[in-house]
């Protein structure tokens, strides 16, 4: 798929799509530049974020089960997001490779979801999430 219909495809995926943690945040498309790998550094840097922030890696198949699970309380509009969250985690696995998952900062968190297209440009989602 070209970088340009991915682009679009994942802007789609994300409309009505929610991370929730103790607010509710909505999912964007993230785009950044050319690159060799998914790094920590890659992603700070295409967020022009410097400086001592803190940064870990999240293990992919334990964040996407997470997002994906479809519990037993689950209203129609969580199970739709859980649904929401299975296309996006499919359409990101299906066509990035080396997809990683990174969390910045503290209490106030920014969640990116990235990986490399096939015309080596990085990209992928973000989100925000609040952690006490």
């Amino acid at each position: 798929m070209n970088n340009k219909t991915l682009r679009t495809r994942i802007a789609n995926a994300c409309e009505n799509v929610f991370y929730m943690s103790e607010t509710d945040e909505r999912i964007e498309p993230f785009f950044g530049g050319h690159t060799a790998s998914v790094t920590k550094d890659t992603i700070l840097e295409a967020e022009g974020k410097t400086g001592s922030i803190q940064i870990e890696e999240i293990e992919t198949a334990s964040f996407f089960e997470r997002v994906t699970k479809i519990n037993e309380w689950y209203g129609e509009a969580e199970n739709e997001n859980a649904k929401r969250w299975r296309e996006l985690r499919d359409l990101l696995t299906e066509n990035l490779r080396d997809l990683r998952i990174f969390k910045t900062g503290r209490i106030r968190i920014d969640i990116y979801i990235v990986g490399i297209d096939a015309e080596g440009n990085l990209m992928g989602v973000k989100t925000k999430a609040v952690e006490t």
